[in-house]
């Protein structure tokens, strides 16, 4: 019977440490940043939305998003209401061709809402490739109010560079079909 219980108190004793660490892995606050795709044409400017999602605990973060150098310029950044709602900063910088990394941080405790936390905005280059470029998040940090690290995934996006060709060659159709009928109707009068 002493071995029965023995077996019994362990196996108990294994049932309430799973049960713990179950607990404690689910209860780990996980949040993703995701970025927005669009189109542009050469020459223009595409704003994008980065949004935070998930997040009770968030109190800042950091990112970097890889683009690329070829097909995209001028990288900036504007605090999004999330940001604004949580009395947090938003600072930019460029440390390399490609290169733009954000840092959400504040003076305060206060956890950064989910929605938009930024708008992204890239120039199309005059000389850029028609075609899809990506745009990578990657270098993904967070912490809570208290500095602890929480678990940060990434959703990258995409600017798809297009052609204002289409645009000129619809109006250019339309002023044929509307000479066409103006001659037309010249003809008629004539008959």
């Amino acid at each position: 019977m002493n071995k029965l219980m023995k077996s019994f108190c362990i196996g108990i004793l294994a049932l309430s440490v799973s049960f713990l660490l179950l607990a404690n892995s689910s209860s780990a606050q996980s949040i993703t940043l995701s970025l927005g795709s669009g189109q542009g044409k050469p020459g223009e400017t595409v704003s994008l939305s980065l949004n935070l999602s998930d997040s009770n605990s968030a109190a800042s973060f950091q990112l970097t998003i890889e683009y690329d150098a070829s097909v995209l310029e001028n990288p900036t950044a504007v605090r999004g209401s999330s940001l604004i709602s949580a009395d947090k900063n938003l600072y930019t910088n460029t440390p390399g061709d490609g290169i733009l990394r954000l840092v959400a941080v504040g003076v305060n405790n206060n956890t950064i809402p989910s929605g938009q936390v930024a708008t992204i905005n890239f120039s199309v280059k005059s000389d850029a490739p028609l075609g899809t470029t990506q745009l990578v998040l990657d270098e993904l940090v967070a912490s809570d109010a208290d500095g602890n690290n929480l678990t940060i995934t990434g959703n990258g996006g995409s600017i798809e560079v297009v052609s204002g060709l289409k645009v000129y060659l619809l109006l250019a159709a339309a002023c044929i079909v509307a000479s066409l009928l103006v001659i037309a109707k010249k003809r008629r009068k004539n008959l």
